[in-house]
Formats: C-alpha cells, structure tokens, sequence
C-alpha cells in the first residue's frame, strides 16, 4: 500500500489512464482518523488536458483549497462523500465503460486536521494483489513496563503480513508461510508463533476479529497448530478453606502434550514489588512472577530423568553405579533451564501425587511446615527396585533486580537389590533469577553426591559466568574414593558428561527437548505440561469419586488459571489462598499426615498410609 499525509483544507487525487473499455478499477483505503472524502471521476479521451501523467500510466497530485466535482470536464461516477475510513478496511470495484483517465480523489478541504492516508488503486491485476488490512493491538514489553500499542495491519495474498506503527515510520514484516497463526477467539486475540519470537495480536471488536479470523484461514488451517479447548471453569466450594475442585470434563485420554493457553511472557511492574520488599503484610508478589506449578510439583520435576537410575542398577560394580546417580542428582536441577518463573507456595498440608506406569514410578509429595518451609516426598519403583525420599527446606529473598532461592536438606536413594544408599545436598547451592527484560538464572554453589555404603563420593561446582558469558552454566567435578577417578565436564542446563580417567569410559546425561513453542509455555520440557494435568485414572466416573485427595496442587484454581493465561483471576485467586494460608497458620507445630518426623535423621519420614485408597479420599 501506499502513504499519503493529506493536509488539512487540502485534496489529494489519484489517476489511472485506461485504454481498453472493460478493465476493471479497484481500490483499497484506510485512515488513522476519522472521516474522508472519496469520489470516482472519468474525463474521456480527447478532450481538455489535464496535465502530464507519471508512467505507468498513474499520477498523484495534492490541492489546497476545497475543490468541487473535479473541474467541469470530469464525468462523476461516485460522488464524492465522507466515509469512516478510520474503523475499517474500504474496498471497491468499477467496471470502465470507456477509455480516458479515470480519477480517484480524497477529500479533506472539510477538515481542519491532517489525515494518514494509506490506500491502493489498481487496475487490471486486481486479483493478483488481494490483501486484508485493519486495525490490531501490539502486545509489547519493554524493561519493566509492559502494554498494547495500536497498529495498522496488512495483509497480503502471498501470506506477508505488515504490522504499521500510527505515523508510518516503522513496518514490521512477518511471513506467515514461516510462522504460525493461532486464533484465540475467546480473546478476540491472535498469536503468531514466529521461529524466532511470540506475537500477541488482538482486534477490539467482535465483528472486525471475524474477518480477521476468515482472512487468516489459509494459514491457520496449514499450520496445524490450534489452542487447546479452555477447560470448564470450576466453583469453588466451602467445604474446602484453601483447595478447589475442578469438573471433570478437564480429563483428556492420554498424557498431554501442550498446556491449555499459549501465555506470552510477561515483565515485572516494579510497583507490584514494592509492597513486599517494604515487609508489608499485605505485600503479595505479582502473578507474572509465578508459572503454573506448585512447589511439590517442583519438586516431582527431579524424577524426569529417572532412567538414570535404571542405568546405575544395570551396573555390576558399586563405583559405576556412582556417576549415573550424580548425572541424576544434577539432572535435577535441568527443570530450571530457560524458565525463571517461581512455582506457588504450597498451602500448608498440600499434597501432590503423581504416578507414570511408563517410567514405573509413583511419586508423593506434602508440605509439613510453613515455618520455616518444609517439603517431603517420597518416590519408589512399581518394580521395587529403589526408593527414593527429600526433605527440603526452602528460603526465598526477592530484591529488584530477581529473586534468589536458597534450598536445605538431603535426598536419599536406595538401591534395594544392592542395599547401596546414596545421599546429595544442596544446601550450597542458590538458585538467582532476574526481572530485567533480559531474564536470565543462574547457579552458585557445590553439590555433594556420597555412597554411604562404599564412601565414594563427588563434588560438582556450579561455575560463575565469566566475562561476555563465557562459561555460562558450565559445571566441573570430580568424584572417586580419596583420589580421583572421575571427571565431570559440561554444562547443567543442556549435557554433562562424567569420564572415568583410568578406561576412559564416559557416562553422559543429555536434557530432554521442550515442547513445540516453549516460550510460550513457561519454557516446560513434556514432563513438566503433564504434572499439573488431570487425567481419566484420576476420577472414578462409576463412583464418581476423585482418586486424588481434596489437597492435591491439581485442584488449586489459581495454578490452573494461570495455565489458561487468565492472570487477573489467577491473581485474585492466589491472594484469596494466601490470605485464608495466614488466617489458618496457626502457632505450633503441624502434624503431617502422610509424613512423621524422624528422630533418627531429623527429616520426615513416609508413613507409607497414603497408598491406601481409602486413608487418601477421605
């Protein structure tokens, strides 16, 4: 299309010189503001001059003064009136009747205000250069702040789609052959899922997205890729203080494979910080901080790689069981790559259960404590052939620049045919992750990997980044029984690799692939979308009773409506949770349901009850 500022009290006219009868004239236009004049005129060949035309055959020129028809020897065809071009796209066709020039003209002697003109006349080729054009909101984010901007939209036939700033002084090209439209129309939103990048569109009306939607049918279509259906929307009910129930119309055959909503990422309002980093009790951290997880979920995210462990049983010496656990110790800390969301505090007695008959492993998980915060879960094979279990004390400090995690306690794995028992914590390490637009996370510390039953051990660092970025994520260690044996090498976020110096025999872990467009799932690898899913083995249609517990993380609204990319209700219903969490916490020590104390370790231990269909539903 092209650009025409059209001053005020001034006329603009466009003409195309025909000269074959029959060719059929088209013209596209739309304005920044308002209203404009738009009429068709016709002046035959052969009579009074109008001035040299510009090759091929169109001319444009601009006139002060409010004109009438045209002259006297221009034939009207449409007169002229004002349309409201600003609002949409105005489209038409003229079929020529004869040979002459044939001028198009908009007005704007009416006004006292400059019109953006952007329009297209052709003749001829009018279906060769078909395009759809209106206007669409720009989700933006810049540092700290974050919005919707207005643009002026293009669409081309050949699947070129332009997104104009007001004054025409930036385009922004994108090629949807490349890319993928997805609809959202519950929003009257459209995400466009670039190689590269997340494009947030919406249209105001409901009306103007429709033809939006029609316009974008080839690509949406070939693209494949369509927004899961939202799920029913459950009530919440007061027979529960803090979980909530969710219908179970949500459960889908098989594990899925994307979440609910494809979720831009969102920057942090420095505002919405300032309440807490004040100590206000009122303080609570934005919902943009959050991804849809709870801490126990969180925490489940370290089985992924359970294989591992598989490998280490696969083993016939003691010592080359050694580095497979280690690879799966570190492996754990993977689920923080790319992602810098912070998972939500678990209400006190929360639970999470999770059972995959594919990797053979059931997993449970309770929070014991709310202060200090103390998680304990316990994992064993459906085989029997290990049993794992963690205590984990968590502590939080929140700054302006990011959020830094600092985590205590030990995780326990037996290998039960061996009797061999191994023992990691992280309690040197810390997990920083920023709030600036460039969001980056990062490690700091040791991590100590021991086999109580042999004294071989090993020792990974966490390398600081160095200068221009070198050495980002790496690791380095060694392992062995007094002296060195093994190297560790790699980096924690993708591969690492364990070499036993004296065979040369290499033990490597590499990290799972996210799941297709995950910018725009909270960076969650499959796993991760499968944790907070609820699934057809969860509810009994027969008894129609939950196989779950009342407090599983599953049925915590605020997590599934941050899912579905609702923040404002995921906000409102995470501030309702945490107020009822600190009119309920009262002083005293919680008694755990599934977990007791340990006199002998000083964490928690499993009770081992929660397996029993009936202790768990009531």
């Amino acid at each position: 299309m092209e650009y025409r500022k059209i001053g005020k009290k001034e006329v603009f006219s466009r003409e195309i010189e025909i000269d074959v009868p029959g060719t059929l004239l088209s013209w596209d236009f739309y304005t920044e503001h308002r209203r404009i004049g738009f009429g068709l005129y016709f002046r035959p060949h052969g009579e009074t001059d109008c001035g040299e035309l510009e090759k091929p055959g169109l001319s444009g020129k601009q006139e002060k003064g409010r004109a009438s028809a045209g002259g006297k020897d221009l034939v009207e065809i449409l007169p002229t009136s004002n349309v409201k071009a600003s609002r949409n796209l105005v489209s038409g066709e003229h079929k020529t009747h004869a040979a002459g020039l044939y001028v198009f003209r908009f007005d704007n002697s009416f006004s006292r205000n400059t019109k953006r003109l952007h329009y297209l006349v052709q003749a001829a080729d009018t279906q060769k250069n078909r395009f759809f054009a209106g206007k669409v909101y720009l989700n933006w984010t810049s540092g700290f702040f974050c919005g919707w901007s207005r643009k002026w939209a293009v669409l081309h036939e050949s699947g070129l789609l332009e997104l104009k700033t007001p004054t025409n002084s930036h385009t922004r090209k994108i090629d949807l052959n490349t890319a993928s439209p997805i609809l959202e129309t519950r929003k009257n939103g459209i995400l466009i899922l670039t190689p590269n990048n997340l494009l947030r569109l919406k249209v105001r009306k409901a009306d103007e997205y429709s033809k939006w939607a029609h316009a974008l049918s080839p690509w949406t279509e070939k693209s494949g890729v369509q927004p899961p259906t939202k799920p029913c929307e459950a009530e919440t009910t007061d027979d529960e203080d803090v979980f909530y129930d969710v219908s179970e119309e949500e459960t889908t055959p098989g594990r899925r494979r994307k979440l609910p909503c494809f979720v831009q990422p969102r920057n942090i309002s420095m505002a919405s910080l300032i309440p807490t980093l004040l100590g206000s009790k009122k303080g609570s951290l934005p919902i943009e901080i959050f991804e849809p997880l709870s801490g126990l979920q969180k925490l489940c995210e370290e089985i992924e790689y359970i294989d591992l462990v598989r490998n280490a049983l696969g083993e016939k010496d003691a010592r080359d069981m050694l580095p497979w656990i280690a690879l799966f110790a570190l492996s754990g800390c993977a689920s923080l790559a790319a992602r810098t969301g912070k998972p939500f505090n678990p209400i006190l007695g929360e639970t999470f259960e999770y059972t995959c008959k594919d990797l053979n492993i059931r997993f449970v998980g309770e929070k014991v404590s709310h202060r200090p915060l103390v998680f304990a879960t316990h994992t064993e094979c459906l085989q029997n052939t290990f049993t794992m279990w963690t205590t984990c004390t968590t502590h939080t400090n929140t700054s302006f620049s990011g959020i830094e995690l600092v985590s205590d306690g030990e995780t326990h794995l037996v290998l039960n045919n061996t009797q061999d028992h191994f023992v990691w914590s992280r309690s040197g390490v810390k997990t920083k992750a920023s709030f600036s637009s460039k969001k980056s996370l990062g490690l700091d510390g040791v991590l100590e990997i021991r086999n109580l039953k042999t004294d071989d051990s090993f020792s990974v660092c966490f390398q600081k980044k160095g200068l221009f970025g070198s050495q980002k994520n790496a690791v380095s260690g060694a392992g062995g029984n007094g002296r060195k044996e093994y190297a560790v090498t790699g980096q924690w976020d993708s591969a690492v690799q364990v070499r036993e110096l004296a065979t040369e025999r290499c033990f490597v872990w590499t990290k799972n692939s996210p799941v297709q467009h995950a910018e725009a799932q909270f960076g969650f690898t499959a796993f991760a979308v499968s944790l907070n899913e609820v699934t057809d083995d969860l509810f009994d249609k027969d008894t129609q009773r939950w196989n779950i517990p009342p407090t599983d993380s599953r049925h915590r609204r605020d997590i599934r409506l941050l899912e579905e990319g609702e923040f404002k209700e995921a906000a409102r219903e995470k501030e309702r949770a945490e107020k009822i969490q600190r009119e309920n916490t009262l002083p005293g020590k919680h008694t755990g349901k599934w977990f007791a104390p340990s006199v002998s370790s000083g964490g928690w231990e499993f009770t081992g009850r929660y397996w029993d269909p009936e202790e768990k539903t009531q």
